[in-house]
Order: C-alpha cells, then sequence, then structure tokens
C-alpha cells in the first residue's frame, strides 16, 4: 500500500481535480457522510483556511468542510485520502474513482440539433466533463482545428493534458451564492436539452451557449440561401438583358 502524506489543501486540488470520489466516515465517527461518484471541489481560498466541498449530483446532496473549523489534519496519495476531523469526531475516507463527472449531462436523443461529430476527437461535453474547462460550440471547432490538429497527438494526450500543455488562458471563477431563475424561461431552463427538469448551472451556460450557436448558424444559412437567391436573380436577369440587345 502506498503510504500517506501529510496535504494541503492545495495538494487536495490538484490530486481530485476532474476526477469523481466515493466517500465514506469510519465506524465510531460522530459524522455520518456516505456519498458515492461525488465530486470534490478543493479550494484554499474559500473559507478562513481553505474549503472541501463535497457534491453528489444524483442527490444534490451537498457538504462543506470548513479547514479551519472542521479539518485537523488531511492524509493521503494518488487513490486514497484520510480527512481527521477536530476534536477526534471521526475519520473521512475518500476514494478517488478516476471517473469522469458529468459537469455537462449528455443532451436528450431527441433533441434536434446535434453539433459536429470528429471522428478522431471527443465531443465538446466529454471535452468538457474530462477537462473541467468550458468551451462554447465555437470555440471547441477552433480548438479542433488550429490546436488539436497542431499538436499532432492523440485525443487523449490532448485532452487528459489540456489544462497543462495545450491551453492558452484559463479564467477560474469562484461560485458563490444561488443562481435564481424562472423555469419556464426555455433558454435558462435548458431548451428541453436534459432529462432532468433542473440544469446545473454547467447546463444552464451550455444552453445559453448552444441557443446561440443555432441562431448563429440560422443566420448564416439565411444569408447564404439570400445569397445564392440573388445570383440566380442576377444571372436571370443578364439573360434577359443578352436577349434583348440579341432581338435589336
Amino acid at each position: 500500500m502506498t503510504k500517506l502524506s501529510e496535504l494541503t489543501i492545495g495538494d487536495v486540488r490538484k490530486l481530485v481535480n476532474g476526477r469523481t470520489v466515493s466517500v465514506s466516515t469510519r465506524d465510531r465517527s460522530l459524522i455520518g457522510i456516505h456519498m458515492k461518484d461525488s465530486i470534490m471541489v478543493a479550494n484554499p481560498n474559500d473559507g478562513t483556511d481553505g474549503q472541501i466541498i463535497l457534491l453528489e449530483p444524483k442527490t444534490r446532496q451537498k457538504i462543506v468542510l470548513d479547514s479551519d473549523a472542521l479539518i485537523e489534519s488531511i492524509h493521503g496519495n494518488e487513490n486514497t485520502i484520510e480527512i481527521r476531523f477536530n476534536n477526534s469526531m471521526g475519520i473521512l475516507d475518500v476514494e478517488i474513482t478516476g471517473e469522469i463527472p458529468y459537469l455537462i449531462h449528455p443532451v436528450a436523443e431527441e433533441f434536434d440539433y446535434k453539433e459536429p461529430v470528429h471522428e478522431d476527437f471527443v465531443p465538446r461535453e466529454e471535452f468538457i466533463n474530462r477537462t473541467g474547462i468550458f468551451v462554447t460550440p465555437e470555440h471547441y471547432e477552433y480548438l479542433y482545428d488550429m490546436e488539436f490538429k497542431k499538436a499532432n497527438v492523440s485525443a487523449d494526450e490532448f485532452v487528459n493534458n489540456y489544462v497543462e500543455k495545450y491551453s492558452n488562458c484559463i479564467e477560474e471563477v469562484p461560485l458563490n451564492g444561488t443562481f435564481k431563475y424562472e423555469i419556464m424561461d426555455e433558454d435558462l431552463g435548458g431548451m428541453c436539452l436534459y432529462e432532468d427538469i433542473y440544469p446545473n448551472i454547467w447546463e444552464i451556460i451550455n444552453s445559453l451557449a448552444m441557443s446561440y450557436s443555432m441562431e448563429r448558424q440560422s443566420k448564416w444559412e439565411f444569408v447564404e440561401k439570400y445569397k445564392s437567391a440573388l445570383k440566380d436573380n442576377l444571372k436571370t436577369l443578364n439573360n434577359l438583358k443578352e436577349e434583348l440587345i440579341n432581338r435589336k
């Protein structure tokens, strides 16, 4: 068994970034936590001395562990993290499963708008889920055409190491508070993109990005049809003009 080393919340952040975890408290612990296939978010800048947040997407359960108020020490390695609580309240065992967290769930099959699929690359939703970086449909195409092809590596190599090796400038925006919206507002409510009637904030942003992309695509198609019609009309007018000249 690999030895557990003492960790900071910054270390935890690096270990769990983009990976799911299963957590449970040991027997005789005064705190009871059992969460499977959860997402762990570690931020050394939140709270008094950093925070660890546990999210379970299926049940929407959320637990906030404040370092200063609750955590005595953290030990772990690339597979396991052990969080020891203050005042002998117990130990939380965290198993890093390495599975892809669903920041954005798959779009419902019956939704008629389909994004381009590249056989040598991953779909946009998978790119977002694996890297933790949100990209719009337009920027995804840019990454594929300009960055991925230029890198000349496999899709897994590019996606797995995107943040460290291939990204340009990533901005992190802390999410605080509660985002409120009208469920009847279709653009924010997911446009029937997802089976869950209550999309998360990633899916809300994605629905807006897709709405803009569809509108842009529709305008482009309209402009192309308009240009084609003008071209046909001009050709007809030139033919009529040539006939009139020939009759003289």
